[in-house]
């Protein structure tokens, strides 16, 4: 019986979740952008080689996100992960039903301008080490 009452003033204790809000759902749309674009990157789909290589950048932002939005909503992983899913199904969806290949292009196109920034401020470039600079060197004092 006490067991009970405990369990039962934890669970009333505890913080309901919060609906996302909107950066929460842009950010959940730009997981499934950048997910089916580093897929088909990987199969070697020719229209989405033409943006820069985002299969291991888009998996960090994916995970670092994924928390941060289960964090801050109180909502549970897998309800974020379906949130994620769904949001795949309907890009997938209206890029079908999009038309043609050039406005099946304009469509994704239009979603990686939205998404292709915030994977940069989130998970940055990594310099490639032969277009840095050369660190300077200290002058050696001669005795």
């Amino acid at each position: 019986m006490m067991i009970s009452l405990l369990l039962i003033l934890q669970t009333a204790s505890a913080p309901l979740p919060r609906p996302l809000d909107s950066a929460q759902m842009e950010a959940i749309g730009c997981i499934a952008t950048l997910g089916l674009v580093a897929y088909d990157q990987r199969r070697g789909d020719g229209a989405a080689q033409r943006f820069p290589d985002i299969t291991e950048r888009g998996k960090i932002y994916a995970g670092l996100l994924g928390d941060r939005i289960v964090f801050d909503s109180g909502q549970p992983k897998e309800v974020i992960a379906l949130a994620i899913r769904q949001s795949v199904a309907g890009q997938q969806e209206k890029a079908i039903n999009a038309g043609s290949d050039a406005q099946r292009i304009a469509f994704i196109d239009g979603l990686m301008a939205k998404c292709l920034p915030l994977l940069d401020a989130e998970v940055p470039k990594k310099q490639d080490p032969e277009l840095q600079a050369p660190e300077p060197q200290e002058a050696e004092a001669k005795p």
